[in-house]
């Protein structure tokens, strides 16, 4: 499996609009630990992106009926996004903010563009944490690139994005409010990748 943004976003096509930002909430919740660990070290209560985070799957679940409070949120989370040189220490923190911001955009724009951005930002942590388990030198080859796709990190990752996308493609109505609630829970168990100790540039793209 691949992350290929096409295929993602025709069957992100096939989803209705509010879904599709459940699948992005629950993207968003299992990055989030990496931006909390960050804030918390400066911090003695949840982020702005925690409490944001929160707000949209009360949203999903119907708690929230205020789309304008969303659109405060969004603005809030969008300028609020640490820069690189903010997470030098915790590299992850500024992918899972920028997870929640598209999150809230997706609540009121239903755009596939951006759920599949939203995504992205989950593989764009899988795929550089194994990078810097596997490369020291800095040289990347074709042999690398296999191995890091095919490691169980990212595949993980890559089943998980699909497995949400069929679920809330195909929920009905009626069931609707459980599966928010399954899709909270499930994504808030789920340790994305270990705590990296060290960390390494990016690669280049």
């Amino acid at each position: 499996m691949t992350f290929d943004t096409q295929e993602i976003a025709k069957a992100i096509n096939g989803v209705r609009d509010i879904r599709r930002a459940a699948i992005c909430a629950a993207c968003a919740e299992r990055l989030i630990p990496l931006h909390e660990i960050y804030w918390l070290k400066g911090n003695a209560s949840p982020s702005l992106f925690r409490n944001a985070l929160d707000s949209v799957w009360e949203y999903l679940a119907g708690e929230v009926q205020s789309p304008s409070a969303l659109e405060e949120l969004f603005e809030s989370t969008k300028d609020s996004v640490p820069d690189e040189d903010e997470v030098a220490e915790d590299p992850y923190a500024q992918d899972a903010a920028i997870s929640v911001a598209y999150a809230l955009d997706v609540c009121r724009s239903h755009d596939v563009a951006s759920v599949v951005t939203c995504l992205e930002q989950a593989y764009n942590v899988v795929d550089s944490y194994v990078l810097n388990q596997l490369v020291h030198d800095g040289v990347i080859g074709v042999e690398i690139e296999a191995q890091i796709l095919s490691h169980p990190i990212v595949q993980q990752e890559l089943e998980r994005q699909q497995s949400d996308i069929e679920v809330c493609s195909h929920a009905h109505d009626r069931d609707w409010r459980l599966v928010v609630l399954q899709l909270r829970t499930e994504a808030g168990r789920i340790r994305i990748i270990p705590q990296a100790q060290t960390w390494h540039a990016p690669r280049s793209v």
